[in-house]
């Protein structure tokens, strides 16, 4: 039984991997910057609005779940800073620092919510 715990585990990791792309990359704060301000298609027939509308949710989903996620990682931010103020935070640091697009969305957050006041320290 404990071998199903860990073949389970195994599978769980691997589908982690899989669904982040490549082990070793890392998601840009450009990339990031560009699911947070997905925008749906609504030209092309009926199918093509439907696939315009699945990969939007996904792009949104992606920001505010990545954003989340550091959040939760993140120890330094205030308590009761919601994702949508640290999202509004990202996107406009990257307005400011635009040569920043191609560092880890990673260490952009972290400045975004530093440079915002979001943070303890």
């Amino acid at each position: 039984m404990a071998g199903i715990g860990i073949l389970r585990s195994a599978c769980l990791a691997a589908a982690v991997v899989l669904i982040s792309g490549s082990a070793g990359a890392a998601t840009t704060a450009a990339t990031l910057r560009a699911d947070c301000t997905a925008e749906l298609k609504t030209s092309g027939d009926a199918q093509q609005q439907a696939l315009s509308g699945a990969e939007t949710s996904w792009k949104l989903g992606h920001c505010s779940g990545y954003i989340a996620g550091f959040m939760d990682a993140d120890q330094n931010v205030r308590d009761g800073v919601t994702v949508k103020q640290v999202e509004d935070a990202f996107l406009q640091y990257l307005r400011a620092n635009p040569a920043d697009g191609e560092k880890t969305a990673s260490w952009v957050l972290e400045a975004s919510v530093r440079s915002a006041g979001l943070t303890y320290k």
